[in-house]
C-alpha cells in the first residue's frame, strides 16, 4: 500500500506540472478582444418610443509570437434578432464581415468596424417591442480554415457565427 501511495503522488506531482508545459505549447499565437461601440437614441412619448441603436466594434489582435504570421482571416459580426409577428421575425442573425490580415513579430493591430444597426418600436404599458434587436457581437480569427482565437459576447453566440451575413443585407 506504502509503495502505491508512492506512486500516486509521484503521478500527480507529474499531472499537475505536466498540463502548464502542454498547455503553453497549444497556446495560440494570437489574441482578439473586441470593445463594443454603440449608439442609442430614443424619441417618443409617455406610451411608446422609437428606438435607434447601432454597434461598431473596435477589435485588437495581437502577434504574441516573435514570428511574422501571415494569411490571417478576421471574422466579425454583430448579433440581432427581429421581434415581430408573422414572417417578418427571425431569431439571431449575425450581420459583419471578414478580411485577410498579416502580422509582424509581435504586432498589433486595431480594426474598427462598420456599425450595424437596428430600429425598434417599443410600447411601455406591455413590454411588447417590434423591430430589431441586438443581441451580442464577436469576432474570430482563422489560421488554414480553424479558428485559433474569438472572443464572442455572450459565447452563446457561436451558432450565429455559422452564417455571417455582408452588412448591406441586414435591412432584408
Amino acid at each position: 500500500m506504502k509503495r502505491f501511495s508512492v506512486l500516486t503522488s509521484l503521478l500527480v506531482f507529474c499531472g499537475a506540472a505536466w498540463p502548464a508545459s502542454a498547455q503553453s505549447s497549444l497556446a495560440s499565437p494570437v489574441q482578439v478582444t473586441v470593445q463594443p461601440l454603440n449608439t442609442k437614441k430614443g424619441s417618443g412619448g409617455y406610451y411608446s418610443q422609437n428606438v435607434v441603436a447601432g454597434r461598431a466594434l473596435r477589435i485588437t489582435i495581437q502577434n504574441l509570437t516573435p514570428q511574422q504570421i501571415n494569411g490571417l482571416t478576421l471574422r466579425w459580426a454583430v448579433v440581432k434578432s427581429h421581434m415581430g409577428s408573422g414572417s417578418d421575425a427571425y431569431r439571431e442573425r449575425a450581420f459583419g464581415a471578414e478580411q485577410q490580415v498579416d502580422l509582424k513579430s509581435l504586432e498589433t493591430k486595431v480594426i474598427e468596424t462598420d456599425a450595424v444597426g437596428a430600429s425598434r418600436y417599443e410600447w411601455y404599458d406591455g413590454g411588447y417591442k417590434h423591430g430589431d434587436v441586438i443581441n451580442g457581437h464577436g469576432a474570430q480569427v482563422l489560421r488554414d480554415g480553424k479558428i485559433i482565437a474569438e472572443q464572442l459576447n455572450p459565447p452563446t453566440l457561436k451558432k450565429a457565427f455559422e452564417e455571417i451575413r455582408p452588412i448591406k443585407d441586414e435591412k432584408k
